[in-house]
């Protein structure tokens, strides 16, 4: 399985991020974890889609630096079936795609968004089988809205738009890799969002062989701090950057 970080930052692009978007691949299927606006990665670098049959998309909640992405989609060479899962029904209550319809339909968009994807499914706390991924997902409530941590396989688990939350340690346990938001250094000022050092702290507790910190916050400026503070907890921490291999 290949796995690229196409976006590692949160909230607003930078010109050194993208916001959040992963990207798996096996064979002529794809995966991504969240449509940021590293979604368009796809387009720019089209070698991430040659050969691909099918691209599931799993959101972890709505806000837009996870989900613009997905007006994107359109553009992606035709024949490939987009196919997008959301926590609409789990976490809030609503069909994910009525809540898509808010961004992604006239005349916020050309198109509805039941024209710009193949379908939209739910996205369940628990588990989800798309053929050569497994993903697996559990509810993190410390976030301004609920959000969804998500594991793919025994390879990565990814845990962003957080506060501190200690069960997604053992969420992670016996994944690889775990990616895990840092949107603040030091302390942070409220719950919604995670420290580096508190990244840290779950992938000590989880025993992940390596740390990835994702969803950077754009105004930061340097990333030293933050891999800093991270290391004095758990040594095999680096900070995301866009286009790095995970796999």
């Amino acid at each position: 399985m290949e796995a690229l970080l196409l976006g590692t930052g949160g909230w607003i692009p930078t010109d050194a991020r993208e916001t959040a978007c992963i990207y798996f691949r096996e064979g002529d299927r794809v995966l991504l974890l969240d449509a940021g606006t590293g979604t368009r990665r796809l387009l720019t670098s089209p070698e991430l889609t040659r050969g691909v049959a099918r691209i599931d998309v799993c959101l972890s909640h709505f806000h837009l630096d996870h989900v613009v992405g997905l007006s994107y989609l359109p553009a992606l060479p035709p024949g490939i079936e987009r196919v997008v899962w959301g926590p609409g029904d789990a976490l809030y209550g609503m069909a994910t795609v009525d809540v898509l319809r808010r961004m992604i339909a006239p005349p916020l968009f050309a198109l509805d968004v039941s024209q710009a994807t193949s379908s939209v499914g739910e996205l369940p706390v628990g588990e989800l089988d798309l053929g050569s991924f497994g993903v697996a997902t559990r509810a993190q409530t410390y976030h301004t809205e609920p959000s969804l941590a998500i594991r793919v396989g025994t390879e990565v688990a990814y845990c962003t738009d957080t506060g501190y939350d200690d069960a997604n340690a053992g969420f992670a346990a016996g994944c690889r890799h775990l990616l895990h938001e840092a949107f603040y250094v030091g302390s942070a000022p409220d719950r919604t969002h995670s420290t580096s050092s508190e990244a840290a702290r779950i992938a000590l507790d989880a025993s992940v062989s390596r740390l990835t910190l994702v969803h950077i916050h754009p105004l930061l400026g340097q990333d030293g701090d933050l891999l800093a503070q991270a290391v004095e907890v758990f040594a095999s921490t680096q900070v995301g950057r866009d286009l790095a291999r995970l796999v």
